[in-house]
């Protein structure tokens, strides 16, 4: 159609493309507010080209969240749309997904930043003998960034949550820890407290967590960000990408852990609701 634009994407054959389109259908059937997928010519949402997989999405409208403090609507209506995702994929194993478990710690042998090898010991001593056998689980996105909602032009609702490449089965929390690290702490504003007070309690209200899901935010929450920490900091080693750009990304991350760590009481208060 003229009056509408799209977003092509190409995968290779042996990426998760099935597990992200199929999530992505489901959600969007249930009333989520994600990119709609245009099926193709045979009725399938995912064409095999050659050795390539491609699917075609609707452009979403709306703006990438700006990097300041979040109104309350928008973090109402967020909380809205995640706990009603958790709600709907829990024991829900109709979508073929790769089990993970994001929240381990990634090895540091080789590396030569001290500060990434003492906050790895550090955070692998905190979660010594922590029972995960009751953390429930789901397929999840595992990356609701502030790159990947979108805000309306009036920055107090979502327009779409979108880039479902990374979902897995994996602990509902860890989803949570995800995007709590990404949209409510910043390097440049800090911990954005307002907006995560009104998130937590809508989540809470519509998917209440176990306390020890809830004990489990404050560790997953700086193993997110020692994790990409070491990612980055490997990749410079490797002179893999831009060493400029790695070491910003690793020096935010780091930042955000100092953050957490200079926080963390008044954290573990209103993560308790």
């Amino acid at each position: 159609r003229k009056d509408k634009k799209y977003v092509l994407k190409i995968y290779n054959k042996d990426s998760s493309v099935e597990t992200e389109a199929q999530f992505g259908l489901y959600l969007y059937r249930e009333k989520i507010p994600t990119a709609k997928i245009v099926e193709n010519s045979k009725g399938r949402i995912v064409t095999a080209i050659g050795d390539l997989r491609g699917v075609l999405f609707e452009f979403c409208t709306g703006k990438p969240i700006e990097w300041n403090n979040i109104s309350a609507a928008f973090s109402e209506r967020l909380a809205e749309i995640v706990s009603k995702v958790h709600l709907l994929m829990l024991n829900n194993r109709e979508i073929p997904s790769k089990e993970c478990r994001k929240c381990d710690i990634g090895s540091v042998i080789g590396l030569s930043n001290l500060k990434i090898i003492q906050k790895s010991e550090e955070i692998s001593n905190s979660i010594k003998g922590t029972d995960f056998s009751g953390f429930r689980r789901a397929l999840i996105h595992s990356d609701i960034t502030r790159q990947n909602v979108l805000a309306t032009k009036d920055r107090n609702n979502v327009d779409a949550i979108i880039d479902f490449g990374d979902a897995h089965y994996d602990y509902i929390v860890w989803d949570l820890a995800v995007l709590i690290t990404h949209i409510f702490i910043t390097k440049k504003c800090g911990i954005d407290w307002g907006g995560l007070s009104v998130f937590i309690k809508k989540y809470y209200s519509m998917f209440p967590l176990t306390e020890q899901e809830i004990n489990a935010i404050i560790p997953f929450i700086k193993i997110r960000n020692l994790n990409l920490a070491i990612e980055v900091s490997r990749l410079a080693l490797n002179k893999t990408g831009n060493i400029e750009e790695l070491m910003s990304i690793e020096n935010s991350v780091m930042t955000k852990l100092d953050i957490v760590d200079k926080n963390q009481n008044r954290l573990s208060e209103v993560l308790k609701g």
